[in-house]
C-alpha cells in the first residue's frame, strides 16, 4: 500500500514536472514572440516623414496637445512643423500652434511659396483688436486650405475685409468668416507707427551718364543711375517698407495696416530698365514695372524685386485724342480697340488687375472702360500722397525727374 502510494505520487510529480516544463516553453515563446512583435513596431520611423514643410495626404483628424481630437485638416493642406522636439507619440507639432497631426498623414514637400497677401503680409502692422471665434469654426486660405476646429480661438487682426478676418495659424494667412467670430475685444498688439498715407514715386528712364544713353536720352524723366541709387539708398538705409501694388491696394482699401516708414517705387514703360534692376536688387527693395506690352515680353525683366502690370499694350502714342495735352489713345478711341488692348495687357501679365494711364491721362469715359476691363486700380499722377478713401482709379504719384534734388525727395516720402 506505501508502495503504491509512493508509485503514484512519484507520477503526478513527473507529470507536473512536464507540465511545467511544457507551459514553461509556450509561455516563454509567447514572451519571445511579443518581444519580437513590440520590437518590430519600434522600428517604425515616425520620423521618417517629417520636415519643415509637409501637407495632408489625406483628410485627416487633428489634436491638441493631449491628443484630444480638435477638428480636422483638408488633404493637400500645406503644413509647417515645430522642430523634431515636438515629435510625440507618432503625432506632429504644428509650428506655432498647439494643434498635432498623425505622422503617417503627412509627406515631405518643398518651400512653400505664397502669393498676393502671403507674399507680404507678415510687414503689415496688425490692428489692436482681436476676435474671438465661435466655438465651431473654420479656417481657410486661397489654397484652399480648409481647418475645422472645435474649439474656441482668439486671434489677433492682420487684415479686415468686408466678409471676413485675416489671421496668422501656423505661420501662415488664414481668413476666419465673419459667421463664424462670436465677439471682437480691443487689445493692445503693436504700438508700431502707422502709415496715414505713402508717397507713390513714380520713375522713368535710368541711364548711364557715362555712355551713349546720356547722349540719347535728353528728356527730363532721364535720370542718372548715381540719383536714382542715392534715393534708392535712402530709402533703404531709413528703413523703408517699399511696398507691392497688392498692399497699397489693401492699404488705399482700408483693410489694413502700414509701417509709417512705407513707399512705392513705381517705373513706368519699359525703355532704359537694366539700371533701375540693378539698384532695386543692390538694395534689396521691392520696385513695380508698368510695361507697354508691344515693347518687350515681361520675361525680359525678370526679378525677384520687380512685379509688372499694365501700362496698356499699344495705346502709348501721343496726340492720337484732342482735347489733352498728351493725347493718348485711352481718351477717345473707339471703346472695342480699348477693350481688346487691356485685355490683351492683362493677358500678357497673369491677368493683372492694376493699370497705370499713359501720360496720366484719363477721362470718366477711360475709368468705365478700364473697369469694364477687369482692372479694381488705376494709378495716374497728381503729385501728392495716396490715402485711404482715394478714388482707386485715380491713384496719385509723384514724377520724378533730373530736377529732383535729394532733399526734394526726403521731403515727398516723409
Amino acid at each position: 500500500m506505501k508502495l503504491g502510494l509512493k508509485i503514484i505520487i512519484t507520477l503526478l510529480c513527473v507529470l507536473v514536472g512536464f507540465s511545467v516544463i511544457f507551459f514553461g516553453k509556450n509561455l516563454l515563446n509567447n514572451k519571445k514572440s511579443s518581444s519580437k512583435n513590440k520590437s518590430k513596431d519600434n522600428k517604425v520611423d515616425i520620423t521618417a516623414n517629417y520636415n519643415d514643410y509637409v501637407v495632408a495626404t489625406t483628410d485627416t483628424d487633428i489634436y491638441n496637445k493631449k491628443l484630444k481630437k480638435v477638428g480636422k485638416i483638408s488633404k493637400d493642406a500645406k503644413i509647417l512643423l515645430d522642430d523634431k522636439k515636438s515629435i510625440k507619440d507618432k503625432y506632429y507639432k504644428l509650428k506655432n500652434a498647439d494643434i498635432y497631426i498623425k505622422y503617417d498623414k503627412v509627406a515631405k514637400s518643398d518651400a512653400f511659396t505664397y502669393e498676393n497677401e502671403y507674399k507680404t503680409y507678415k510687414n503689415y502692422i496688425v490692428y489692436n483688436e482681436n476676435i474671438k471665434t465661435k466655438d465651431n469654426y473654420k479656417l481657410l486660405n486661397v489654397d484652399n486650405t480648409l481647418y475645422e476646429i472645435n474649439n474656441s480661438d482668439t486671434y489677433n487682426v492682420i487684415i479686415k475685409d468686408e466678409d471676413k478676418y485675416g489671421i496668422e495659424f501656423n505661420d501662415q494667412l488664414f481668413y476666419i468668416k465673419n459667421e463664424d467670430v462670436e465677439s471682437n475685444v480691443e487689445n493692445t498688439n503693436s504700438d508700431t507707427a502707422i502709415a496715414k498715407d505713402i508717397a507713390v514715386l513714380n520713375y522713368h528712364y535710368t541711364i548711364d551718364e557715362t555712355s551713349d544713353e546720356g547722349k540719347e536720352c535728353k528728356q527730363t524723366i532721364c535720370m542718372t543711375q548715381t540719383q536714382v541709387d542715392e534715393e534708392i539708398k535712402y530709402l533703404k538705409d531709413n528703413q523703408f517698407y517699399p511696398v507691392t501694388m497688392q498692399d497699397l491696394y489693401l492699404f488705399l482699401t482700408g483693410k489694413i495696416q502700414l509701417p509709417e516708414k512705407s513707399v512705392a517705387i513705381t517705373i513706368d514703360d519699359g525703355w532704359y530698365l537694366a539700371r533701375m534692376i540693378a539698384i532695386l536688387e543692390k538694395y534689396q527693395m521691392q520696385g513695380t514695372l508698368y510695361l507697354i506690352g508691344s515693347l518687350a515680353s515681361p520675361n525680359d525683366y525678370n526679378s525677384q524685386y520687380l512685379e509688372i502690370h499694365s501700362h496698356t499694350w499699344d495705346l502709348h502714342t501721343p496726340n492720337v485724342c484732342k482735347g489733352s495735352h498728351h493725347g493718348g489713345g485711352l481718351l477717345c478711341l473707339d471703346e472695342q480697340v480699348i477693350l481688346d488692348d487691356l485685355k490683351k495687357s492683362r493677358e500678357s501679365l497673369n491677368n493683372t488687375e492694376v493699370l497705370c494711364y499713359p501720360f496720366y491721362e484719363y477721362n470718366a469715359r477711360t475709368v468705365e472702360l478700364v473697369k469694364k476691363a477687369g482692372f479694381k486700380m488705376a494709378l495716374a499722377g497728381g503729385y501728392k500722397k495716396a490715402k485711404p478713401g482715394d478714388n482707386m482709379y485715380a491713384i496719385p504719384r509723384f514724377e520724378l525727374g533730373n530736377y529732383t534734388t535729394i532733399n526734394e525727395f526726403i521731403n515727398i516720402v516723409n
